[in-house]
Protein backbone atom coordinates (compact mmCIF):
# COMPACT_ATOMS: atom_id res chain seq x y z
CA UNK A 1 0.00 0.00 0.00
CA UNK A 2 0.99 3.46 -0.46
CA UNK A 3 -0.34 5.88 1.98
CA UNK A 4 -0.45 9.72 1.93
CA UNK A 5 -0.48 12.08 4.71
CA UNK A 6 -2.58 15.15 4.28
CA UNK A 7 -2.93 18.26 6.48
CA UNK A 8 -5.13 20.87 6.41
CA UNK A 9 -5.62 21.81 2.13
CA UNK A 10 -6.23 25.62 1.48
CA UNK A 11 -7.37 27.60 -0.60
CA UNK A 12 -5.14 30.61 -0.91
CA UNK A 13 -2.77 31.42 2.21
CA UNK A 14 -0.36 29.08 3.48
CA UNK A 15 0.28 29.62 7.51
CA UNK A 16 1.87 26.35 8.55
CA UNK A 17 4.79 23.72 6.53
CA UNK A 18 1.96 21.11 6.10
CA UNK A 19 -1.01 22.79 4.37
CA UNK A 20 -1.37 22.00 1.12
CA UNK A 21 -2.99 24.07 -1.76
CA UNK A 22 -6.21 22.86 -2.75
CA UNK A 23 -5.27 22.63 -6.64
CA UNK A 24 -2.47 20.32 -5.81
CA UNK A 25 -5.06 17.78 -4.30
CA UNK A 26 -6.72 18.35 -7.01
CA UNK A 27 -4.38 17.73 -10.03
CA UNK A 28 -2.97 15.07 -7.97
CA UNK A 29 -6.32 12.90 -7.83
CA UNK A 30 -7.05 14.21 -11.15
CA UNK A 31 -3.51 12.21 -12.10
CA UNK A 32 -4.59 9.01 -10.47
CA UNK A 33 -7.50 8.80 -12.15
CA UNK A 34 -5.95 9.18 -15.80
CA UNK A 35 -3.33 7.08 -14.62
CA UNK A 36 -6.24 3.68 -13.90
CA UNK A 37 -5.19 3.98 -10.19
CA UNK A 38 -7.79 4.81 -7.54
CA UNK A 39 -8.00 6.67 -4.27
CA UNK A 40 -9.17 4.68 -1.22
CA UNK A 41 -9.03 4.53 2.73
CA UNK A 42 -7.24 1.91 4.54
CA UNK A 43 -9.80 -0.16 5.75
CA UNK A 44 -11.23 -0.35 1.99
CA UNK A 45 -7.87 -1.04 0.22
CA UNK A 46 -7.11 -4.33 -1.46
CA UNK A 47 -4.50 -6.08 -1.75
CA UNK A 48 -3.25 -4.97 -5.10
CA UNK A 49 -1.06 -2.12 -5.96
CA UNK A 50 -3.54 0.23 -7.96
CA UNK A 51 -5.40 1.59 -4.63
CA UNK A 52 -3.13 4.81 -3.08
CA UNK A 53 -4.41 5.44 0.46
CA UNK A 54 -5.23 8.86 1.07
CA UNK A 55 -5.47 9.91 4.64
CA UNK A 56 -5.91 13.03 6.59
CA UNK A 57 -4.71 14.17 9.93
CA UNK A 58 -6.36 15.87 12.67
CA UNK A 59 -9.93 16.67 11.77
CA UNK A 60 -9.62 20.17 10.09
CA UNK A 61 -12.90 21.76 8.75
CA UNK A 62 -11.18 22.02 5.23
CA UNK A 63 -11.55 17.90 5.55
CA UNK A 64 -15.26 18.51 4.88
CA UNK A 65 -15.40 21.86 3.33
CA UNK A 66 -13.36 21.23 0.06
CA UNK A 67 -11.96 17.55 0.43
CA UNK A 68 -14.95 15.74 1.05
CA UNK A 69 -16.96 16.92 -2.21
CA UNK A 70 -13.80 16.49 -4.18
CA UNK A 71 -13.22 12.65 -2.80
CA UNK A 72 -17.18 12.29 -3.89
CA UNK A 73 -16.30 13.85 -7.55
CA UNK A 74 -14.40 10.91 -8.30
CA UNK A 75 -16.41 8.24 -6.04
CA UNK A 76 -13.13 7.29 -3.64
CA UNK A 77 -13.15 7.23 -0.04
CA UNK A 78 -10.21 8.47 2.44
CA UNK A 79 -9.22 7.80 5.72
CA UNK A 80 -9.61 10.91 8.32
CA UNK A 81 -7.94 10.81 11.40
CA UNK A 82 -9.72 12.48 14.24
CA UNK A 83 -8.71 14.42 17.44
CA UNK A 84 -11.60 14.08 19.92
CA UNK A 85 -10.94 17.08 22.07
CA UNK A 86 -10.94 19.50 19.14
CA UNK A 87 -13.96 18.37 17.51
CA UNK A 88 -16.04 21.41 17.60
CA UNK A 89 -13.00 23.91 18.10
CA UNK A 90 -12.69 26.68 15.51
CA UNK A 91 -11.15 25.68 12.24
CA UNK A 92 -11.84 21.69 13.19
CA UNK A 93 -14.91 19.05 11.93
CA UNK A 94 -18.07 19.46 14.41
CA UNK A 95 -19.64 16.03 14.87
CA UNK A 96 -22.33 16.48 12.46
CA UNK A 97 -19.37 16.96 9.45
CA UNK A 98 -18.10 13.87 10.80
CA UNK A 99 -21.10 11.77 11.12
CA UNK A 100 -21.30 12.95 7.40
CA UNK A 101 -18.02 11.67 6.19
CA UNK A 102 -19.09 8.38 7.83
CA UNK A 103 -22.36 7.65 5.80
CA UNK A 104 -20.83 8.57 2.53
CA UNK A 105 -18.12 5.54 3.69
CA UNK A 106 -15.02 7.60 4.71
CA UNK A 107 -12.71 5.87 7.56
CA UNK A 108 -12.81 7.53 10.78
CA UNK A 109 -9.73 7.01 12.81
CA UNK A 110 -8.25 7.93 16.11
CA UNK A 111 -5.28 10.52 16.23
CA UNK A 112 -5.37 10.10 19.64
CA UNK A 113 -7.48 12.07 22.31
CA UNK A 114 -5.60 15.47 22.75
CA UNK A 115 -2.66 15.38 20.49
CA UNK A 116 0.10 14.77 22.57
CA UNK A 117 3.65 13.87 21.99
CA UNK A 118 3.00 10.00 22.68
CA UNK A 119 6.58 9.08 23.21
CA UNK A 120 6.91 11.57 26.32
CA UNK A 121 3.92 9.95 28.30
CA UNK A 122 3.53 7.76 30.94
CA UNK A 123 2.25 4.29 30.43
CA UNK A 124 -0.95 5.07 31.99
CA UNK A 125 -1.27 8.37 29.58
CA UNK A 126 -0.46 6.34 26.75
CA UNK A 127 -3.58 4.11 27.12
CA UNK A 128 -5.72 6.73 28.01
CA UNK A 129 -5.10 8.43 25.01
CA UNK A 130 -5.39 5.15 22.99
CA UNK A 131 -8.19 3.70 24.53
CA UNK A 132 -10.21 6.69 25.76
CA UNK A 133 -10.19 8.59 22.20
CA UNK A 134 -10.96 5.01 20.26
CA UNK A 135 -13.89 4.60 22.92
CA UNK A 136 -15.31 8.17 22.24
CA UNK A 137 -15.16 7.62 18.51
CA UNK A 138 -17.15 4.18 18.52
CA UNK A 139 -20.00 5.85 20.60
CA UNK A 140 -20.66 8.82 18.71
CA UNK A 141 -20.09 6.74 15.34
CA UNK A 142 -21.55 3.20 16.40
CA UNK A 143 -18.85 1.32 14.63
CA UNK A 144 -15.52 0.31 15.17
CA UNK A 145 -12.44 2.31 15.33
CA UNK A 146 -9.62 0.12 13.82
CA UNK A 147 -6.72 2.60 12.24
CA UNK A 148 -4.76 5.19 14.25
CA UNK A 149 -1.95 7.40 13.24
CA UNK A 150 0.59 9.23 15.40
CA UNK A 151 0.68 13.12 16.63
CA UNK A 152 3.90 14.33 15.01
CA UNK A 153 4.76 10.90 14.04
CA UNK A 154 5.87 10.10 17.17
CA UNK A 155 6.24 6.52 18.64
CA UNK A 156 8.20 4.36 19.94
CA UNK A 157 7.80 0.21 20.65
CA UNK A 158 5.99 0.96 24.14
CA UNK A 159 3.53 3.21 22.28
CA UNK A 160 3.50 0.38 19.60
CA UNK A 161 2.71 -2.14 22.14
CA UNK A 162 0.24 0.28 23.92
CA UNK A 163 -1.74 0.78 20.77
CA UNK A 164 -1.89 -2.72 19.24
CA UNK A 165 -3.44 -3.69 23.12
CA UNK A 166 -5.94 -1.02 23.19
CA UNK A 167 -7.65 -2.60 19.75
CA UNK A 168 -5.84 -1.08 16.58
CA UNK A 169 -5.45 -2.95 13.97
CA UNK A 170 -3.14 -0.53 11.55
CA UNK A 171 -1.37 1.61 13.54
CA UNK A 172 0.53 4.66 11.23
CA UNK A 173 3.54 6.44 11.54
CA UNK A 174 5.15 8.89 9.31
CA UNK A 175 8.21 6.87 8.11
CA UNK A 176 8.41 7.05 4.37
CA UNK A 177 7.74 3.92 2.06
CA UNK A 178 5.18 1.47 1.07
CA UNK A 179 3.48 -0.62 3.54
CA UNK A 180 1.44 -4.08 3.68
CA UNK A 181 -2.25 -4.51 5.25
CA UNK A 182 -0.63 -8.04 6.41
CA UNK A 183 1.38 -5.83 9.04
CA UNK A 184 -0.17 -3.83 11.76
CA UNK A 185 2.76 -0.97 11.72
CA UNK A 186 1.79 1.44 8.80
CA UNK A 187 4.67 3.52 6.75
CA UNK A 188 2.87 6.82 5.60
CA UNK A 189 4.33 9.41 2.98
CA UNK A 190 4.28 13.19 3.95
CA UNK A 191 3.39 15.86 1.77
CA UNK A 192 3.66 19.27 2.59
CA UNK A 193 4.03 22.98 1.45
CA UNK A 194 6.99 22.49 0.05
CA UNK A 195 6.27 19.98 -2.84
CA UNK A 196 5.12 20.74 -5.97
CA UNK A 197 3.81 18.97 -8.19
CA UNK A 198 6.37 16.63 -9.74
CA UNK A 199 7.38 15.47 -5.84
CA UNK A 200 4.00 14.40 -5.42
CA UNK A 201 3.90 12.33 -8.85
CA UNK A 202 7.33 10.83 -7.80
CA UNK A 203 5.26 9.59 -4.55
CA UNK A 204 2.07 8.69 -6.20
CA UNK A 205 4.05 6.21 -8.68
CA UNK A 206 6.55 4.63 -6.54
CA UNK A 207 9.73 6.70 -7.57
CA UNK A 208 11.87 4.42 -6.03
CA UNK A 209 15.09 7.22 -6.14
CA UNK A 210 12.94 9.10 -4.49
CA UNK A 211 11.34 6.99 -2.35
CA UNK A 212 15.48 5.99 -1.13
CA UNK A 213 16.44 9.74 -0.30
CA UNK A 214 13.27 10.38 1.83
CA UNK A 215 13.78 7.43 3.78
CA UNK A 216 17.88 8.45 3.68
CA UNK A 217 16.48 12.02 5.66
CA UNK A 218 13.40 10.61 7.77
CA UNK A 219 16.34 8.62 9.32
CA UNK A 220 18.40 11.08 10.07
CA UNK A 221 16.01 13.48 11.39
CA UNK A 222 14.57 10.59 13.53
CA UNK A 223 17.67 10.48 15.02
CA UNK A 224 18.08 14.01 15.68
CA UNK A 225 14.69 14.20 16.93
CA UNK A 226 15.96 11.47 19.60
CA UNK A 227 18.73 13.25 20.74
CA UNK A 228 17.06 16.61 20.85
CA UNK A 229 13.96 16.00 21.84
CA UNK A 230 10.39 15.99 19.93
CA UNK A 231 9.76 19.37 21.19
CA UNK A 232 13.07 20.97 20.09
CA UNK A 233 12.91 19.27 17.03
CA UNK A 234 9.09 20.14 15.77
CA UNK A 235 10.31 23.50 16.73
CA UNK A 236 13.55 23.44 14.27
CA UNK A 237 11.48 21.71 11.64
CA UNK A 238 9.15 24.48 11.66
CA UNK A 239 12.32 27.55 11.46
CA UNK A 240 13.77 25.36 8.53
CA UNK A 241 10.42 24.80 6.48
CA UNK A 242 9.55 28.47 6.47
CA UNK A 243 12.33 30.08 5.08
Amino acid sequence: MNILIFHKIVKRNISNWADIKTDLIENTLEKISESGKSVSSIINSGPDSNSIIFTFDDGYKSDFEIVFPLLKKYNYTATFFIVPEKIGMIGYMTWEDIHTLHRHGMEIGSHSLSHRYMSSLSEDALEKEFVESKKILEKRLNTQIVSFAYPYGDFSRTTNKIAKGAGYKYICTSKPGNSSKEKSILNRNSLHSKMNQSDVNKIIFNNSKYFFSRLLKYSMLRFLKTIIGIEKYLKLKKKIYSK
